[in-house]
């Protein structure tokens, strides 16, 4: 099943509170936003595409990858990951912890120093440098907490690069952040969501 890719993909896009005193970058986009990201993946040819919802009021994400069969929604302040699987009719709820999620996670576990600015999808954007114990990497956040270029790797070489193409400030229908209403919920799963490595 390709929902790890999902999973580590909204890692990236860091949806994550502050909770450090230090100088960062948003963690999350202060209203709503949908932005379609072009991925590639450290020793993969070609790239693929995915596209990002985020609504400010719900404080919730969601992500749908291109050539996908499910897609991901994320609901920080519930801990919560839901899978919903598109051929099933089905979704199933995991538990969310960032604070464990592996992956190149936007958090206070980090260090950020500012690197400049670029603009990037016809917005403009603060480059950081980004370290932490187990990723190194720069990210590129607007003022109001969109995302709109990351990349980063782990000691083992693994890594990803996120570059925004599009971004439409337009406001998100509730409903993207719900399961259908006719699909069946999953139960007897309880392992944690964890992000892509």
């Amino acid at each position: 099943m390709r929902h790890h890719v999902l999973i580590g993909l909204l890692a990236l896009a860091g949806l994550a509170r502050p909770a450090a005193a230090q100088e960062h970058p948003p963690y999350l986009p202060t209203r709503d936003v949908a932005v379609t990201y072009r991925i590639a993946r450290v020793n993969q040819t070609g790239f693929s595409e995915a596209h990002l919802y985020f609504s400010a009021s719900a404080d919730k994400g969601r992500l749908e990858q291109e050539g996908a069969t499910s897609y991901g929604i994320v609901d920080p302040a519930a801990k919560r990951m839901t899978i919903v699987m598109l051929q099933r009719h089905a979704y199933l709820e995991l538990p969310y912890d960032i604070a464990t999620a592996p992956g190149f996670v936007l958090s206070d576990r980090m260090t950020f120093t500012r690197a400049g600015t670029a603009t990037i999808a016809g917005l403009a954007c603060t480059v950081w440098t980004v370290q932490s114990d187990t990723i190194t990497g720069t990210a590129c956040v607007t003022a109001d907490g969109v995302l709109l270029h990351g990349q980063g790797h782990d000691r083992k070489g693994n890594g990803s690069d996120l570059l925004a193409t599009a971004v439409d400030y337009a406001a998100q229908p509730a409903t993207l952040f719900d399961p259908p209403a006719d699909f069946q919920k999953v139960v007897g799963v309880a392992r944690p969501a964890k992000a892509a490595q």
